[in-house]
């Protein structure tokens, strides 16, 4: 009833502010990345009467959103979703090294995975990042290789480039959202190319999307290829 309540009140707001339609997306994982302002700013170039709201929250809080009518899709890199949910694939994004000045990996212009075993390791955490730090799990299990010590967990790619920059050790993420932040302390590198591009996708409910729901799919697909073609 809550619920019910909630969207009728913002879609009351919505059209008091001129709008026609309105999506709530859900952002995982703080992908704060340059598609999705490019995304964005599509939408409101070429559907301005279609308000797009934006809601971050993990991977829990997200299934449980879609179910209750909470929001209408979501953006992550969790692929673990039952057959309740559709997935469709609109980016790609490369895992990254963050890597303290005068390190010894930065001998390596791209990484190979079996270097990075020899150090400790800040890693986003399991539950609070499940996506990403999946993600970058199965990468080392496709060499057969045992994820480094992890001196720290981190909730973002903020904390990870300051525990980088002190010194705790490297940190690994995706290239969007790492290099967003510069740090004078941090060198960025690149992973060699065996390991994987990480899937960036968008969940929704099992169910016909609206209009302006496949619209905002479509706009994701092509950012993507834009991205490649860049």
């Amino acid at each position: 009833m809550l619920t019910f309540l909630e969207g009728a009140r913002t879609r009351v707001q919505a059209a008091s502010r001129g709008y026609r339609g309105r999506l709530r997306i859900g952002l995982i994982e703080r992908l704060a990345q340059p598609q999705l302002a490019k995304l964005l700013a599509k939408c409101r170039e070429e559907e301005p009467l279609t308000e797009v709201r934006i809601f971050e929250m993990t991977a829990k809080e997200m299934i449980n959103a879609l179910k209750n009518d909470q929001i209408d899709a979501a953006l992550s890199v969790q692929t673990g979703l039952s057959n309740d949910f559709i997935k469709k694939i609109v980016w790609t994004d490369r895992p990254v090294i963050a890597i303290p000045k005068n390190h010894p990996l930065l001998s390596f212009e791209k990484i190979p995975p079996h270097e990075i075993i020899r150090h400790s390791l800040i890693l986003y955490h399991p539950e609070l990042c499940p996506g990403v730090y999946n993600a970058i799990y199965r990468g080392f299990c496709e060499f057969t290789l045992p994820l480094p010590a992890v001196t720290e967990y981190v909730s973002g790619h903020e904390s990870m480039l300051i525990l980088v920059a002190a010194g705790y050790g490297i940190g690994l993420g995706l290239e969007s959202q790492v290099t967003l932040y510069h740090h004078p302390n941090v060198i960025i590198r690149h992973f060699t190319d065996e390991i994987p591009s990480v899937e960036i996708i968008i969940s929704m409910l099992d169910k016909p999307p609206s209009e302006e729901l496949e619209r905002f799919i479509e706009r994701a697909i092509q950012a993507g290829e834009t991205k490649a073609i860049d």
